[in-house]
């Protein structure tokens, strides 16, 4: 049985909550913001300095040693925090990049996009110096201008640190195979899952992923977290919606909405992960993550047709493959064959409750979920399948055409969501801003709830509730107080 590591107080409403309690938030008209991503020699991220809240978490920090030089900096703008959208029409804005005395001015325009990326000049590279940079942006009178200030630290590279760990984040695979995988936490930038770490080569690629924690289909609040391909249309919700926005759809990540529809929960996930909402990839796989993912813990995931592994082991892209994580000398085994569950030629989205995290999949307590190319539904064998086997979900279900493609699958219950909904950006409600405080009386407040009445227009509120009383073993809660927006 797999030990819970972290226990939050802190209880997010999810895209149950989303559907009809969340309203949007946009910053101010006139706000602009600012990132500045370095990277060493190598192009490997060193961090992020910004004053965009939608990274609260970035301590403005960035560390490197002698051997990461020269570093470049990859700097983008923004109107309203969360959004990602760049300053358009904007000719005569220009971006300042200063280090102590030495300043770098760049002029962009690149058809309104506000970005540009900068080589750093020969900063200090002796251990224990701290020097101070600037990002600053010198608008013309239609936009304000920004800066932020964070510090360069230089470090001996034989004191080099660890690279950092998230207990717990989502964790997802590109199609471009850098790393096998990534960790995010919602608030830093994300961490890499090396191949090595899975016992991959570095040719390997993974087409889809679960840690088996996924809750059993007859829990309460269990709902339905989605990839679909960039060229799929869906027919409802925000699929279309942003589609038609010109949104790459591939990098975000939408939840079920019954009856037959969708809502965006994680807008542009990969841009707002890597700190650079300008990332070029795409989601390949995904899982919430909700217990972390430490030492030995069991990653179980398919790879795409032209992976190594596949080959050296007689293995195919609809087989499940389950691996150690950071076990050094173990080995990857089948976790289950394609034919044994029915799968197409290639599993593209997989779902996975393992009752006993192991390495064996015993269908009387384990369960699999999972798409594939060409087939127009979500199959379930298994515990809790229908006779054992049989579809869970048609693509209507999600709000999706039979010929749109599922990549990626979770199932997780009342997880947190970033955004209103819609087709633009500008509506996203914060990560931090969606989770539910309860307080040691057990009262809690929802921020952005919305009524809906029977006749009428929806009201946008915040909602304040206080204990009322237990009984019958239940606890009850009130309305204290209602804050019309």
């Amino acid at each position: 049985m797999k030990t819970v590591r972290k226990i939050n107080l802190l209880f997010c409403i999810v895209c149950f909550f989303t559907t009809i309690l969340m309203v949007p938030i946009a910053g101010a008209a006139d706000d602009t913001f600012i990132s500045g991503a370095f990277f060493d020699n190598t192009g490997k991220a060193l961090g992020l300095i910004t004053n965009n809240p939608d990274f609260t978490g970035s301590p403005n920090i960035i560390e490197y040693c002698d051997k990461d030089l020269p570093l470049t900096l990859e700097i983008q703008a923004y109107k309203n925090p969360g959004s990602g959208k760049p300053i358009a029409n904007a000719p005569n804005i220009s971006i300042e990049f200063s280090v102590n005395s030495l300043t770098i001015t760049d002029v962009t325009d690149n058809f309104g996009v506000f970005k540009t990326t900068l080589d750093v000049p020969n900063i200090e590279s002796v251990a224990g110096k701290s020097q101070v940079t600037t990002l600053k942006t010198l608008a013309d009178d239609d936009y304000n201008s920004t800066e932020v200030t964070g510090k360069l630290n230089t470090i001996s590279c034989g004191d080099e640190p660890v690279e950092p760990t998230i207990a717990t984040g989502l964790i997802y695979s590109e199609v471009i195979n850098t790393e096998a995988a990534w960790i995010w936490n919602g608030d830093n930038i994300r961490v890499p899952i090396h191949h090595s770490e899975l016992n991959l080569t570095t040719e390997d690629n993974i087409d889809a992923i679960s840690l088996g924690d996924d809750p059993l289909i007859f829990s309460d609040y269990r709902f339905d977290f989605f990839v679909v391909d960039k060229n799929s249309s869906g027919f409802s919700g925000d699929v279309p919606a942003r589609k038609a926005s010109g949104k790459n759809i591939q990098r975000d990540l939408y939840a079920e909405f019954r009856p037959d529809s969708n809502r965006v929960c994680i807008p542009d996930l990969v841009g707002r992960s890597a700190g650079n909402p300008t990332a070029g990839d795409v989601i390949d796989a995904i899982d919430f993550g909700d217990h972390g993912l430490l030492q030995g813990d069991r990653v179980y995931f398919s790879l795409t047709p032209d992976s190594p592994t596949l080959k050296a082991n007689g293995w195919g892209p609809n087989d499940i493959l389950v691996a150690q994580y950071k076990v050094t000398g173990s080995t990857i085994k089948l976790y289950v064959a394609g034919s044994q569950i029915n799968a197409p030629s290639d599993i593209d989205a997989l779902s996975i409750h393992d009752h006993s995290f192991d390495d064996n999949y015993n269908p009387a307590t384990d369960y699999i979920i999972y798409s594939g190319a060409g087939i127009p539904d979500i199959i379930h064998y298994g515990f809790g399948a229908p006779s054992g086997s049989g579809g869970v979900h048609t693509h209507k279900n999600f709000g999706l055409l039979d010929t749109d493609e599922i990549v990626s699958l979770e199932h997780k219950i009342m997880p947190c969501c970033v955004t209103g909904g819609g087709g633009g950006d500008d509506d996203d409600v914060p990560w931090q801003d969606c989770t539910i405080i309860i307080g040691k009386d057990l009262s809690f407040t929802l921020p952005h709830a919305v009524y809906q009445p029977l006749i009428g227009e929806p009201t946008n509120l915040e909602a304040q509730f206080k204990l009322f009383n237990p009984e019958g073993g239940k606890l009850l809660w009130e309305i204290e107080k209602i804050i019309m927006k």
